[in-house]
């Protein structure tokens, strides 16, 4: 006998429409991984005071978990630059409808005042790092510092925003309350240009001079923006060069990631309860029982090979199959004995005999169509 196997496929099978929202494992109970847990950690110990020896606050618990660089990469990578970006549309459209000069003014002061955070923001990423990765120098490290370089310097931006400060606050005078100004100067070590071109716009009314600054405003917070995702490129780059089992941690961090890479085990374990919970309103509250287990039946297509006129095979006789794609091989088993031949089916016909009489004269000749009209008609 020939050894040929044909697959035929009906199409989608009910299974195939379920949808999958209907699946108990569509929703988790705990969905976050290693890398969200780390980012609720590290953000969450931002909100602890921490007590110095002679129990005074100094700081919070951030830098307990960011002064390793393997943490600081896997949780800065999980920031997304759109949300930066969604927030300053958000308040420069704000800004841009606004037509009392107090909301503007207060507007401008908010949005200044975020891409002054998104500045000083980076400038402590990029310092953190140069602090973690201190007692850290292999390859990944290196080409990290290498993605970075150029994009790490911030003096065109920090120029940028203090000019803005200054000419806001001799435009608008006392009514523009400039914030963190001193400050920023200090953190930054950088000093304004004396030599800057106006920001404002030349217009008579205050909402004419902040439109002028739109543009000023969007190319500051563009080259952030791109340094941003430059650090976020060369993070990811770095943590692919990792090997995990050559990763080395503080006693505290290694702590910590055990814990996270055992909490996993009780993850998968609490991500089954909506299945258990299923289950148990079924069977215990519908009572509702399970049938028996039904095989599947298939029709099978024997051809004989060349010289052999007939082959027997009896009842029980295994047949091993395997669809397309599929990994496993399926058994089905013969329910009756099979006497295989030469004999096949030649031809097919069928004869349709009408409900309706019909009466016609022997020379008469109808067409199938005629007949098919005649027959609709009586029926109506």
């Amino acid at each position: 006998m020939g050894n040929t196997n044909s697959y035929h496929t009906d199409g989608l099978n009910q299974a195939d429409r379920y949808p999958a929202a209907l699946s108990p494992g569509f929703f988790q109970v705990e969905e976050r991984d290693a890398d969200d847990l780390l980012m609720f950690v590290t953000k969450l110990s931002g909100q602890f005071n921490y007590y110095n020896i002679n129990n005074t606050i100094e700081g919070n618990w951030e830098d307990f978990f960011l002064s390793d660089v393997n943490i600081m990469a896997r949780v800065f990578v999980r920031n997304d630059v759109n949300n930066f970006l969604r927030k300053y549309d958000t308040i420069k459209n704000k800004l841009i409808r606004e037509v009392e000069e107090k909301e503007l003014l207060s507007t401008l002061r908010q949005l200044m005042e975020y891409i002054y955070s998104l500045a000083l923001l980076q400038l402590q990423i990029h310092d953190k790092f140069k602090k973690s990765a201190g007692a850290h120098d292999f390859e990944g490290l290196r080409e990290f510092r290498k993605i970075i370089e150029g994009y790490d310097v911030y003096d065109g931006e920090i120029n940028q925003l203090l000019s803005f400060y200054e000419e806001a606050e001799r435009t608008f005078g006392a009514a523009f309350k400039l914030k963190d100004v001193a400050e920023l100067k200090k953190l930054l070590n950088a000093q304004a240009d004396n030599g800057y071109e106006p920001v404002f716009g030349n217009g008579t009314t205050t909402h004419e001079k902040i439109l002028g600054a739109i543009n000023y405003m969007d190319t500051l917070f563009s080259s952030l923006g791109l340094k941003y995702n430059r650090l976020i490129d060369a993070s990811v780059y770095y943590l692919h060069k990792q090997k995990a089992e050559t990763i080395t941690y503080a006693p505290h961090i290694g702590l910590l990631m055990s814990f996270l890479d055992i909490y996993q085990n009780l993850k998968n374990d609490l991500n089954q309860y909506t299945q258990k919970h299923l289950e148990f309103f079924y069977n215990r509250v519908l009572n509702i029982q399970q049938r028996d287990a039904i095989a599947d039946k298939v029709n099978v297509v024997f051809e004989l090979t060349p010289g052999v006129k007939q082959f027997q095979l009896a009842k029980g006789e295994l047949l091993v199959a395997q669809a397309p794609g599929q990994v496993t091989k399926d058994i089905f088993e013969l329910d009756e004995d099979i006497l295989i031949t030469r004999a096949k089916v030649i031809e097919l016909k069928t004869a349709y005999v009408s409900e309706n009489v019909k009466i016609r004269s022997k020379d008469e000749d109808i067409d199938d169509a005629s007949l098919i009209t005649v027959i609709a008609a009586m029926n109506r």
